[in-house]
């Protein structure tokens, strides 16, 4: 009985042990999506400025 009892709680335990690999795995790649999505805005928000500066360049030059 106490042996039954035993491998119980060991499986007990190895199911809670991946229970909570398969959360930090999902926190993880959450996280690197999250990252990912900011390293676009930031690429894109460097594009935006670069054709707003050639755009007021270009105004510039048509009025000189």
């Amino acid at each position: 009985m106490a042996l039954n009892q035993a491998l119980v709680q060991i499986d007990v335990h190895t199911v809670e042990e991946m229970e909570e690999y398969v959360q930090i795995k999902d926190f993880l790649q959450f996280n690197k999506r999250v990252h990912n999505v900011q390293v676009v805005e930031k690429k894109l928000l460097i594009h935006v400025m670069i054709v707003v500066e050639e755009e007021i360049n270009k105004l510039q030059k048509r009025y000189q």
